[in-house]
């Protein structure tokens, strides 16, 4: 298993040689495909640096709450939403019956989740805006995908990137203890917040992908353009 990871205490995030493969990342595959994939996970990790935790942390890794008070409200308010829709939430347990995802213990991991869908979308629109043919940065349409979109297909590929299949039992003991949400959750909580996915697939106004009620932490920064221009190279 390759997985990335953001350190506290370092204040730095770790991308192991082997996750820049297929599914999140290949030389050759069109940019959607990568900012749908390698893009949303740096984009996660980067995001935890502002999370229910990395926030605790100043720049040189020392436990140190810099936020003011204000800044510390809005937040949590802000992350109660999404700990109330996570929170409703269910994955079907071995007896039959839903059981529900704790949306507080999945909390840091939604909130860099969303954010990392948001911000690497962003990232690919700017790049793309510099040629909207899509010839120079590999924006081009893979064959036999012609029925979807780049908008849709950038989706598609990041919901292929939690694409599984568990046992009732097994997810039984993910929802207990572990600090990510199911995948299948992952993957419909991110975009059920992204009104750039109800554009792309348009979905109807107060459908179960396009709720009214969007959970949205963190809006707009220029923290992350910096972080993805190496992806532009």
């Amino acid at each position: 298993m390759v997985n990335t990871f953001y350190d506290l205490t370092a204040n730095q995030i770790v991308f192991p040689a082997g996750i820049l493969q297929r599914p999140f990342f290949h030389v050759e595959s069109p940019d959607y495909v990568n900012y749908g994939g390698f893009g949303v996970v740096a984009g996660h990790e980067v995001t935890h640096g502002f999370d229910n935790m990395g926030h605790r942390f100043d720049s040189v890794g020392r436990l140190d709450n810099w936020w003011t008070n204000a800044t510390e409200k809005a937040f949590n308010e802000k992350a109660q939403c999404l700990i109330d829709q996570y929170g409703n939430f269910t994955v079907k347990g071995p007896d039959g019956k839903d059981h529900n995802v704790d949306g507080q213990l999945t909390l840091s991991e939604n909130i860099a989740d969303n954010g990392g869908l948001k911000q690497s979308y962003r990232a690919w629109q700017t790049r793309l805006k510099a040629d909207p043919s899509g010839k120079k940065f590999k924006n081009y349409q893979l064959p036999g995908l012609e029925k979807y979109t780049r908008k849709q297909l950038f989706f598609i590929s990041y919901g292929r990137l939690w694409c599984s299949k568990e046992r009732p039992e097994y997810l039984m003991q993910l929802i207990r203890t572990d600090i990510h949400s199911p995948s299948q959750w992952r993957i419909n909580g991110a975009v059920q917040n992204s009104p750039e996915f109800s554009q792309a697939f348009k979905c109807p106004a107060g459908s179960p992908m396009n709720p009214a009620k969007k959970c949205q932490v963190w809006l707009k920064t220029t923290t992350f353009d910096a972080v993805f221009g190496f992806m532009g190279v």
